[in-house]
Formats: structure tokens, C-alpha cells, sequence
């Protein structure tokens, strides 16, 4: 069926898309699928201007696919839809339009709140929230949002913007003027944390082509317990003030079999990152994130690529290729913690060229990254990790250290190789304690990690600050 697309395993042959950055074309699909029924919003009753709200009419649309048991979910070209949250159902395909923008309310009355332990157990609590609150306990729903489905698609070259400031100034992390017993008080977060654009939780055979996304009010497209997942030139942007909102660009979260491939983000921070739940509730959901491949993607403003912190469920077999990075805060970068717990085994980042990265380190592991010194509970709760590649980087000039490597002494990491890593002069190393590496073809190592090349081991522990 033409709404199934590719078959995923034809998601992993040559793509030979070349990409100009920080130009990203998306393109525009005037097609419709003929086999399938259309639901045109506006044929709901959406006006599409910008001003008045679409949300009982786009409700509508997406309650009549679901009844039809699939098709098309059409915001036509050259309109502006302001909409609360709305669901889209298996064999779905929403195309927004060329010129077309979905807009998110700002009344925070259009935006459901949802039990965080039914639509996203393996974290268990709402984001940012304080723990066994009640306010952790509830979600305000995302934008675009799906569960228990199979078979959506997300295409067209249009816009999605969740309007994310009126969101981040009820929130002390993004509204430093805002005292912290106020934070999530103030409208429109009334009493709750900041809503993702679009999540997807338990949904198998997703596609993402084509989209802007961007001015979120919290993480920007979150998949969750996907199964088959493929996303293509997508562009993210949410720009300052949105910077210290930590607006994620791409979660990938219990996540297996992915493709990432000819995307481009300014974000706040993670650009693209992999997680697989959060403490003992990733531990008891046990569902690892594995066999992910991010390529061909370009990074301003944000952190990334990255693993964690929430590792929780393990994350196995993720390759990041071909990534660029200028002016980014961090380039790869692992972060866990005690507590955290999981496995992660076999993660590649190769051919990553980056300039003018900092002020954080240009390559890291953090396993101390919350901040904290918890006591680890059990032996669950230590994260092992081990396999590490970072092969054929290179970076300019920037104010980050040149990697900053800082371990567990409960499990050191083991099995971690540099190739071929080429850090600006002017870079220092950061601590290097607790990880077990090699360097190979390389003149400036860790101090930490041994020399592969001539055999020569460095003792110790060091770190230059």
C-alpha cells in the first residue's frame, strides 16, 4: 500500500542525497494517495488562519480516520492551523502542506493531561518535575501524540511549532526570574511540566519525512517504544531563548531498529540523542534501545550525538556517521549515572568533523552527570558500559576541553578506542579517570589510555583543568 512506504529493510540501502548546510530542502508532496480516503481539515470546519482555534474540528478529522481505519489527514497548503493536542491513529498518514503551519495553543485548558505511568512507564514521572510529586505524576499531552498504534507517517515539507515561549516562562529552568517553588505554577503550565511537541509511545512502522519542527515547549519529537523507525530531512529549530529549555531535537527511547539520516538541528540541548528509560523504571521495563543508525546530520546549537542519560534499559548497536558540528555546545558524548543502571555495548561515532564546539568538552564520557554522588542501590543500578568507537574526527579551534573521560570506580568503562582523532592544539584533555582506552594513529591521547600504536601504557589517572 502506498501508505506503508518502504519496506524497512530497504530503509538500510545507499541514500545518495547530497545536503548543503545549513540549506535543507524539504520537499513538497502534492500527491494524494488514491487508494486511501482524504480528511481535510478544513472540510471539519478548520478555518486554518492562525487566530481562531482548529482544535474541535482537527479532533474531529483524526476521530473520522480513525473510523474509517486509516487514510490521509490533510492540512491543506498555505494555511495556519492553532490546535490543541490531538491524536493520530494506526495507518495514518499526516501530511502537512507546504506552507502550512501547525500552530500550538497557548491556553492551557486545550492541552489534556495524561498519567505519565500509563504512556511512558519506563521513566516513569513528567519530566523536570520533583520526584513523587504530584506533579510529576501527570504529563500535559504533546502537540502531536500517538499510542498504541502501528503505521503512521509524518510528511509534506510543512511546519510544526508548539508556540513553546508561553511555556518556558512558567518554568524555572528556562525563566530564571521565576522563584523555583513557583516553577510550573503560572499559566499555561498550571501546576504541570511543559508539554513535548510530538511523542509516540508503543507505535511499530513510523515515518518522519520532510517536516520543520520547531519552538517546542519541552523535548521536540520524542519516539518512544518504537519499533521501525525512519526519519529524513527534518529540520529542528528552536533558537534562543529556547537554548536553555533543554529542547531536545530527535529522542530515540526504547527505540529499536532507526534510521536517522539527512536531518539538521539548533536546539537546546541534545540535538539527537539515544535513551532507554529512566532508574528503576527503565530497569523493570527492561526494553533496550539497539540497532539505531544516525547519518549525514548537521548540528549548530545543541549538544550531541549523544547517549543518555537515561540508559536505564541499555542501549545496544548505534553507529553515528557523518555528522558535522559548528558551534555546537559538546560533540559525542556518553552521560550516564549510579543509579541509572543498563548495559551499553557497541556504539560507533566515525567521520565527525566539528568547529568552534564548547564551551563543554569535544568528545566526553560522564558518568558522574547528574551532578549528584548517589549510592548505588544494587548492582542493577551501575551502569557497565563497554565497545566504544570514536573514529575519524576531527576538530577545529573552539573553548571546550579536548575530551573529558570520567568513569565509575564501582565498573570502570573498558574497551574504549580512539582512531584517528585529531583535537586543536590548543585543546587540553579534562579528567580522565575510571576508562579503560585505546588510541590508535593518533599523536595526543588521553592520559589515561594507553598508546596502541606503540605499545606505550599510560599509568594512572590524570585530569588538567
Amino acid at each position: 500500500q502506498a501508505l506503508m512506504g518502504r519496506a524497512f529493510h530497504r530503509m538500510f540501502s545507499a541514500h545518495s542525497r547530497n545536503l548543503q548546510w545549513p540549506l535543507l530542502v524539504l520537499y513538497c508532496l502534492v500527491d494524494r494517495t488514491a487508494s486511501s480516503p482524504v480528511f481535510d481539515v478544513t472540510e471539519y470546519g478548520a478555518v486554518g488562519d492562525g487566530v481562531h482555534s482548529d482544535t474541535a474540528a482537527i479532533r474531529a478529522a483524526t476521530a473520522a480516520l480513525k473510523q474509517a481505519g486509516g487514510g490521509m489527514l490533510l492540512f491543506p497548503p498555505n494555511k495556519k492551523f492553532l490546535t490543541g493536542p490531538f491524536n493520530l491513529s494506526s495507518h495514518t498518514l499526516m501530511r502537512i502542506s507546504c506552507n502550512t503551519t501547525i500552530l500550538g495553543s497557548t491556553i492551557g485548558a486545550e492541552w489534556p493531561l495524561l498519567t505519565v505511568s500509563v504512556v511512558w512507564r519506563w521513566f516513569g514521572q513528567a519530566r523536570d518535575a520533583p520526584e513523587g510529586s504530584e506533579v510529576a505524576r501527570l504529563m500535559h499531552q504533546p502537540l502531536v501524540f500517538a499510542w498504541h498504534a502501528r503505521n503512521i507517517t509524518v510528511d509534506g515539507g510543512g511546519v510544526l511549532d508548539g508556540q513553546g515561549h508561553v511555556w518556558w516562562a512558567c518554568d524555572n529552568v528556562c525563566n530564571k526570574s521565576l522563584p523555583v517553588n513557583q516553577s510550573f505554577q503560572p499559566p499555561p503550565c498550571s501546576g504541570h511540566a511543559r508539554p513535548q511537541l510530538l511523542f509516540f509511545s508503543n507505535v511499530t512502522d513510523v515515518r518522519v519525512y520532510d517536516l520543520t519542527a520547531t519552538m517546542s515547549g519541552d523535548w521536540c519529537l520524542h519516539f518512544g517504544w518504537v519499533t521501525n523507525l525512519h526519519i529524513r530531512g527534518v529540520r529542528v529549530l528552536n533558537p534562543t531563548p529556547a537554548h536553555d529549555c533543554n529542547t531536545d531535537g530527535v529522542d530515540l527511547d526504547a527505540v529499536q531498529n532507526a534510521i536517522v539520516e539527512d536531518c539538521y538541528f539548533d536546539v537546546g540541548d541534545d540535538a539527537v540523542c539515544v535513551k532507554s528509560g529512566l532508574n528503576w523504571f527503565g530497569r523493570n521495563f527492561g526494553r533496550p534501545s539497539r540497532d539505531i543508525l544516525v547519518r549525514r546530520v548537521h548540528i549548530e546549537h545543541g549538544a550531541g550525538p549523544t547517549i543518555g542519560s537515561e540508559t536505564s534499559g541499555s542501549i545496544f548497536n548505534v553507529t553515528f556517521k557523518d555528522i558535522t558540528l559548528h558551534g555546537s555546545e559538546t560533540g559525542p558524548n556518553l552521560k550516564s549515572a549510579l543509579g541509572r543502571g543498563g548495559v551499553i555495548e557497541g556504539v560507533t561515532w566515525q567521520n565527525v568533523t566539528g568547529s568552534a564546539v564548547g564551551p563543554y568538552p569535544m568528545m566526553g564520557i560522564n558518568l558522574a552527570y547528574d551532578g549528584r554522588t548517589p549510592v548505588a542501590a544494587n548492582a542493577s543500578s551501575i551502569p557497565n558500559i563497554s565497545g566504544l568507537l570514536f573514529q575519524d574526527i576531527a576538530f577545529g579551534p573552539g573553548p571546550g576541553h579536548a575530551a573529558v573521560l570520567q568513569g565509575l570506580s564501582q565498573v570502570p568503562v573498558k574497551n574504549v578506542t580512539f582512531r584517528n582523532v585529531v583535537f586543536p592544539p590548543s585543546a587540553e584533555f579534562g579528567a580522565c579517570k575510571d576508562v579503560e582506552g585505546v588510541c590508535l594513529e593518533m599523536s595526543r591521547c588521553p592520559p589515561c589510555f594507553r598508546h596502541g600504536d606503540s605499545g606505550e601504557a599510560v599509568s594512572g589517572d590524570a585530569s588538567y583543568v
